[in-house]
């Protein structure tokens, strides 16, 4: 019986999970490509900064939290949009930062408030 079960659990470890965990590749489209804008030059030069998302669906903005921490200390601090008003009060609560808003479909744009 120990044999089979050690049979068994090798199986799986060998063909099974390597299948598996691979089909799992950019599942929902998350994938670390969503974050290149955020590592260019361009976008580095731009913080300390509030970036409200405008994300199509949650997988868009689920993609980039990686790029901020909880302890507020990263160079990005990033929230969802929820609205106008929303927005307005988020941006006056860090005056120290800059505020751009950006739009997972149009990648490489940040639109800055201050235009």
């Amino acid at each position: 019986m120990t044999a089979l079960v050690a049979l068994l659990f090798s199986a799986n470890l060998i063909f099974y999970t390597p299948i598996r965990l691979g089909s799992m590749h950019g599942l929902y489209g998350l994938s670390r490509a969503r974050m290149e804008p955020f590592l260019s030059g361009q976008a580095q030069g731009m913080t300390p900064a509030l970036v409200i998302v405008h994300p199509d669906n949650w997988t868009e903005y689920g993609t980039l939290l990686e790029l901020t921490s909880p302890f507020l200390d990263t160079p990005f601090l990033l929230a969802i949009s929820v609205g106008d008003k929303a927005d307005a009060a988020l941006a006056a609560d860090y005056p120290d930062r800059e505020v751009y808003h950006y739009y997972p479909d149009q990648p490489w744009c940040f639109l800055s408030t201050s235009l």
